[in-house]
C-alpha cells in the first residue's frame, strides 16, 4: 500500500501495530525501484483480504502488510509489517517494535507504547528524544532573539506537527518551557503571552494509490528536470571519482578562405539530416 500523506502513513502503522503486526523492517528505496522491490515482497501476500488474514491467522502462518510513503523528491520510506506466526517473511522482519530498543522511527516520530487498563497492546506516535530536545533548545533560543515574528514561526513549526497523543503530550512539555522562558526574558511587558494550541488528529483518511506504475510515471513527469540534473551529477560524480577527465582540445585559428572541408562520414546524423 502506498500512501501519500505523511499522517495517513503513520496512521497505518499505528494501526496495524495494534492489529498484532510487532515484527517489522524498514528502508528507503528509489522511485525507479518501486515496482521491482513490490514484485518481490509479493511472496509475502502484504495486504491480502481481511478474511483471508483472518483465515491464515487461525492456521498459524504469519500475516504481512506493506506500506510506502514518498518522503522526498524520488525516494520512499517503506515498512514491511509481520505477526506471529510461520513464514518466510518472519525471516525478515526481524525488529520487534514491543522492545524499547526496536522501536519504529519515521523522521522525528516514534512509535510508543501506552498502558492500558485491559491488557491490550496500544501505541501511539511521540517525538524522538534527539528531536524533542531540538525543538527545546530551538524554542529557547527564538524567545531569547525577542523578535516576535521568529517566535511565532517556531510556535508554528511545533504545532504543524501530526497531533498523536504522544505528540501533544510533548507539546504541553514546549507550552512549559514556552511559557518560563518569556517571563525570564519579558518579565511583564508581555501583553499577550504566547501560547501553543494542543490540537487533536482528526479522522484522517488513508489515501493509497492501487497503480504504483502510474504513480511513478507521474511522479517523473513533475519533476523531469531535476530527476535529469540528478542523474546527470550522478553520471559526472562517478566519472569523476573512477578517471581523470581528459584535457579539452580547443581547435586551432585558421585564416578567412582557409577553412578545411569536412568529411561527409564525419558529421553527425542530426546535421545530415538537416542538410539533406
Amino acid at each position: 500500500m502506498l500512501i501519500t500523506t505523511q499522517t495517513g502513513f503513520l496512521r497505518a502503522i499505528q494501526q496495524a501495530a495494534g492489529n498484532g503486526y510487532w515484527h517489522y523492517t524498514q528502508g528507503t528505496i528509489h522511485c525507479n525501484e518501486v515496482l521491482g522491490f513490490v514484485s518481490q515482497k509479493k511472496a509475502y501476500n502484504p495486504n491480502q483480504a481481511p478474511q483471508q488474514a483472518w483465515r491464515d491467522g487461525k492456521r498459524g502462518k504469519a500475516r504481512a502488510k506493506l506500506f510506502m510513503y514518498p518522503n522526498g523528491l524520488d525516494t520512499l520510506v517503506w515498512v514491511l509489517m509481520a505477526t506471529d506466526g510461520a513464514g518466510d517473511v518472519r525471516n525478515e522482519c526481524i525488529k520487534d517494535l514491543r522492545l524499547k530498543r526496536d522501536r519504529v522511527t519515521i523522521g522525528s516520530y516514534k512509535l510508543i507504547q501506552k498502558p492500558t487498563k485491559g491488557g491490550k497492546q496500544s501505541f501511539t506516535w511521540g517525538l524522538a528524544q534527539e528531536a524533542t530536545e531540538y525543538y527545546i533548545d530551538t524554542l529557547k533560543q527564538a524567545v531569547r532573539t525577542k523578535q516576535d515574528f521568529k517566535i511565532r514561526q517556531k510556535i508554528a513549526d511545533i504545532e504543524a506537527l501530526s497531533s498523536f497523543s504522544g505528540v501533544r503530550e510533548v507539546r504541553k512539555r514546549l507550552q512549559s518551557v514556552l511559557k518560563t522562558e518569556s517571563r525570564r526574558v519579558f518579565g511583564d511587558t508581555l501583553t499577550q503571552p504566547y501560547l501553543l494550541k494542543n490540537l487533536f488528529v482528526r479522522a484522517v483518511k488513508i489515501d493509497s494509490v492501487v497503480n504504483l506504475g502510474h504513480f511513478v510515471s507521474e511522479m517523473y513527469e513533475k519533476n523531469r528536470d531535476l530527476y535529469e540534473q540528478l542523474a546527470s551529477y550522478r553520471r559526472n560524480k562517478k566519472r569523476r571519482g573512477t578517471s581523470k577527465p581528459k584535457p579539452i582540445e580547443l581547435p586551432q585559428a585558421v585564416e578567412v578562405g582557409s577553412i578545411p572541408k569536412v568529411d561527409e562520414k564525419q558529421k553527425p546524423s542530426w546535421i545530415k539530416k538537416l542538410l539533406s
